[in-house]
C-alpha cells in the first residue's frame, strides 16, 4: 500500500556479507511484493534518490556518472539474473570481466 502510495523505496546494504549473497537473500523477499520492474527501479533510481544523489547517479542520462553493470541475461524476464555480473565499468575503466 505504501509504494501504491508513492512511498519511495531504495535498496541499500550494509552486512558484511559479499554483496551478490546478499542480494540473493534480499530478491526472495523483494519479488514476494514487487514486479521485476519495480525491484530495478528500486535498486538504480530511487537507491539514488533515497541517498540524495539522483541528480548524478541511478539512471543512464547525459551528464550523470555511468558507473555500470552488464548482465548476462534479462532481469525483467527473470529477477534473477541480477545476479549473473559480467562486467562492472566504474569510473569508466572495467574493474569486472567475466566474459
Amino acid at each position: 500500500m505504501l509504494w501504491e502510495a508513492g512511498i519511495t523505496y531504495g535498496y541499500g546494504t550494509d552486512t558484511s556479507f559479499l554483496p551478490k549473497d546478499s542480494l540473493a537473500q534480499e530478491l526472495r523477499a523483494l519479488r514476494l511484493v514487487f514486479s521485476a520492474q519495480d525491484i530495478i527501479k528500486i535498486m538504480t533510481r530511487n537507491a539514488a534518490a533515497v541517498i540524495g544523489r539522483s541528480k548524478d547517479i541511478g539512471t543512464l542520462e547525459s551528464g550523470k556518472l555511468a558507473d555500470m553493470v552488464l548482465l548476462d541475461g534479462d532481469p525483467v524476464a527473470n529477477i534473477e539474473d541480477l545476479l549473473k555480473v559480467k562486467v562492472v565499468i566504474k569510473d569508466g575503466q572495467i574493474v569486472t570481466d567475466k566474459r
